[in-house]
Formats: structure tokens, C-alpha cells, sequence
């Protein structure tokens, strides 16, 4: 190969060391080094060429000193160009190859992986190694690394597949899974709902003392002993659905055989044939303000039903209608008043307001009034002069129709009501219905 501009032609000859002065090769000189090189590095090139071939490694990445040529071969290779030891032709070699990095060669200990920035006569010649960095392939050698590569391409390629595919198949095994939980789980709300309304209808025929059935013997009925461990987390997303989600069934605590059960209650109460309660509808002249105060009275009276006792004395129907056991309180909230089917528009909310209005204040005063229009029980807060008053109130409106549906009615807390409504705390004045 012929020299180029990079190439650095200058070195230290034994005896130029030993004066301290670096000197100029001659040509002759030169060309017998290059010849060394130049067979330094075929043979290091295909040594390399060989050692990746057969490690599947890029000898060009790292210098190895398993990749080298050794002491042994550089020395034969010298005695080739210089007769004799050889060792000045090598040292001038191992010159050039330190000073011409660009030349893809490494002089290196054989101990370890240090590479000479320098030659130091006779010391390195006896530890120095050549490594080439650009190793020589044969044909069959790239075409088996090729197929390597593209192996471990294709093998990525399908573990990459293979993981996206795991991770969807498991993804659509979680969503199954969640779907035949959510399946079981209204399986056997359905269950207790169907168990709950079959006891209320036997207690109405006299058939069952009590309307109502300890959570745990519910429990117990639909899992058997070897299923109530195992199935624990599936009874208590059952039984939290039916608190949280189902209206006609309330949670409450009865004494059974001597100790406090937590019961569940169906109260879906419906009229018989003989107790038809009056529907809200109202009258755009009514709406309007068209007719006289006595016939809106009148209006309000009739909107007002029969107490459910009057007709159904029973001590089942008294339980069922028997205000909730609170603290009295002044203030009390009313249920199930008025639905949003019925009530379409700001005057039939006003008018609901003026039918409750119209019997509290047969019971005491009323300083407050709030008609939850947002609600789906249908419900109205009231705050009254005193608690007898309220208790009065509750009593007399708790099991009673109003437009067709039963009234429930119950305390609220004093505190909890100013909390709810605080301009209630200042409130002085007695309201009256419009």
C-alpha cells in the first residue's frame, strides 16, 4: 500500500534511544518495516477474521488479546525480512504500527488488555502483541454470520410477537374472568332478592312470623359449608350491591333468639285493591293561580291519602310503618313525596311544597322548608318550632299516601340539618302555604 500524508515514517532506533535523539528512517529502511507491516497485518487481520467467525463476536468492538498475533509469530515473520533475529525490523514495525493508529492495528501486552503508546526497546518487544481491529471474513464466514444476524432478528421478532400476544391473551382471559364474577355476583343478588320478596309475601299471608332475614343465615342458605371460605369475597360483593344499589331492601338490627342480627327487609309496599290513593296532577288552572283559596285547600286535602293502618291494622303492616327510632329533633325529612316523572316543572314543586306546608302546620310552625327537586326519593327537609312538633308531624304523615305513593318519614339532626342548610340557623319566620 502506498504511504499517504498520515502516515508517520519517524521512529527511535536501540541506539538513537540510548543518545536521547530520534532519527529519520531511511528508505531502504522504511520499505523493510512496511513489508513487516504490511505481513503483520494480513496474518492479523485474517487471525481476527477467524476468531470472529468462530465466536459470533464484532473483533472490531473490543481489542483481544486471544485475537493476537503472538510473540512467536511476529518474531518468524521478522526473521522473514531481516536474517538473524530480527528484532531491529520488528521494533521499527511495532514503531509504525504505535505511531499509525489509523492503520487499525494494536501493539499490546500479552499480560492484559494495555495497548503501547510507545515502543521501549528491548523491554516491549518481549510482551508485545498485534491485534488488527479490522478483522478479515472469508465468504462462508459472512454468510454464517449473516445468517446469525438474521436469526436473532427473526427470534426477537418473535418473542416480540409472542409477549404482545401473552399480554392480549391474558388481558382478554382478566376481562373474561371479571365478566363471570359480575355474572355470579347478580346470580346471587337475584337469588336474595327473589329469597327476601318470597318472605315478605309469606309473612302478608300469615305464612312467615317475621317479613325479614338475618344476612348471615341469607349467607348460609345459598353457600354451602365447603363453599363460604372460598366464595367469601363473592357474598360480600353480593351483599354490598344490595346495600348500596337496591331501595326496596333495608338493612337493619333485630334480637333474634337473643342476640342482634344484622337483618335485610324487603319494603316494597304496594295498595290493595281497596285503598286507592290519589294521583298529583295538577290543573293548569290550579297551576296558574285560577281558582280560589278554599278550592286549592280542598285540592291539598284530597292529594293527602288515608294513613296505611286505617285499613291494614296488622302488626306486620305497623312494623312497616313505624317511624325509624332516632333522636327527636326539630327538623325531619319526608320521602317519597313526589318522583320526576311527576313533577316536570317549577309549580308542581311548589305546589308539593304548599300540600306538606299545609299539614306541618297543623302540627306546630315551620321556620324552614326545602323541596329536593335533584333527588330521586322524592324527598322535602323541614325544619318545625320544636321537637314535639316534629314528632307530632312525623307521626301523623309517616304511612300516609300522597299522590299515589306511601310517605316515610324520619329525624334529622339538628346540626346535621344546619350543616345541610345554614341560613336555617337564623330562620325566624313562620311559613305558611301560598
Amino acid at each position: 500500500t502506498a504511504l499517504t500524508a498520515k502516515d508517520d515514517m519517524i521512529w527511535c532506533t536501540a541506539n538513537s534511544i540510548e543518545q536521547g535523539v530520534c532519527l529519520e528512517g531511511v528508505t531502504e529502511r522504511i520499505e523493510v518495516a512496511m513489508k513487516l507491516v504490511h505481513s503483520i497485518a494480513d496474518q492479523a487481520d485474517q487471525k481476527a477474521g477467524e476468531a470472529v467467525c468462530a465466536t459470533s463476536t464484532d473483533a472490531s468492538s473490543r481489542q483481544n488479546p486471544s485475537h493476537a498475533l503472538s510473540q512467536g509469530q511476529l518474531a518468524d515473520l521478522a526473521k522473514v525480512w531481516q536474517p538473524g533475529s530480527g528484532s531491529d525490523v520488528l521494533f521499527d514495525a511495532l514503531q509504525l504500527i504505535v505511531r499509525n493508529a489509523h492503520w487499525q492495528l494494536l501493539a499490546m501486552s500479552e499480560k492484559d488488555d494495555t495497548v503501547f503508546d510507545s515502543i521501549i526497546f528491548p523491554h516491549h518487544l518481549k510482551l508485545a502483541v498485534v491485534v488488527s481491529m479490522n478483522p478479515h471474513k472469508s465468504l462462508i464466514c459472512r454468510a454464517r454470520l449473516a445468517v446469525r444476524t438474521a436469526t436473532s432478528h427473526i427470534l426477537l421478532v418473535t418473542m416480540g410477537v409472542a409477549c404482545v400476544l401473552l399480554t392480549f391473551i391474558a388481558m382478554r382471559m382478566f376481562v373474561h374472568n371479571q365478566e363471570l364474577k359480575r355474572q355470579r355476583v347478580f346470580s346471587l343478588v337475584d337469588k336474595v332478592l327473589q329469597r327476601l320478596t318470597q318472605q315478605y309475601q309469606g309473612f302478608q299471608r300469615g305464612e312467615e312470623a317475621v317479613p325479614y332475614m338475618a344476612i348471615s343465615h341469607m349467607r348460609d342458605l345459598f353457600l354451602p359449608p365447603s363453599q363460604r371460605n372460598s366464595h367469601a369475597k363473592l357474598w360480600e360483593n353480593a351483599a354490598g350491591w344490595i346495600n348500596k344499589h337496591e331501595s326496596r331492601v333495608r338493612m337493619e338490627t333485630r334480637r333474634i333468639a337473643g342476640e342482634d342480627y344484622l337483618v335485610w327487609r324487603w319494603i316494597d309496599i304496594c295498595a290493595s285493591e281497596n285503598l286507592q290513593p290519589q294521583s298529583l296532577s295538577l290543573s293548569s288552572d290550579e297551576v296558574d293561580g285560577g281558582v280560589s283559596p278554599d278550592h286549592k285547600l280542598d285540592r291539598r286535602e284530597q292529594l293527602w291519602g288515608e294513613h296505611v293502618l286505617d285499613h291494614y291494622s296488622t302488626d306486620a303492616w305497623r312494623k312497616q310503618v313505624t317511624p325509624l327510632s332516632k333522636t327527636p329533633s326539630p327538623c325531619l325529612k319526608l320521602r317519597s313525596l313526589f318522583t320526576r316523572e311527576s313533577c316536570t316543572k317549577r309549580e308542581d314543586y311548589e305546589e308539593v311544597e304548599a300540600c306538606v306546608l299545609h299539614k306541618l302546620t297543623q302540627h306546630g310552625g315551620v321556620h324552614h322548608c326545602f323541596v329536593d327537586r335533584w333527588s330521586d326519593e322524592g324527598a322535602l327537609f323541614a325544619k318545625l318550632n320544636s321537637p314535639l312538633a316534629a314528632t307530632r308531624a312525623i307521626e301523623a304523615l309517616h304511612g300516609t299516601w300522597f299522590g299515589g305513593r306511601l310517605v316515610k318519614a324520619e329525624y334529622v339532626p339538628l346540626s346535621e340539618y344546619h350543616h345541610l342548610f345554614p341560613s336555617s340557623r337564623t330562620a325566624s319566620k313562620l311559613l305558611f302555604p301560598s
